[in-house]
């Protein structure tokens, strides 16, 4: 257990498994991660 705590390893990388989510792109004004924008929607209320 102790080799795989270890984090003195140098050049470790983490394979990246998803591509970044763009904030805003192009015409849809929509940011998934404006948590109060998303939770204080009228539509997303009634579906919660």
């Amino acid at each position: 257990m102790a080799d795989y705590n270890n984090l003195s390893v140098k050049n470790a990388t983490i394979p990246k498994i998803h591509s970044i989510i763009p904030r805003k792109s192009g015409a849809i004004d929509f940011d998934i991660f404006d948590q109060k924008m998303l939770f204080n929607d009228p539509k997303t209320k009634e579906l919660i």
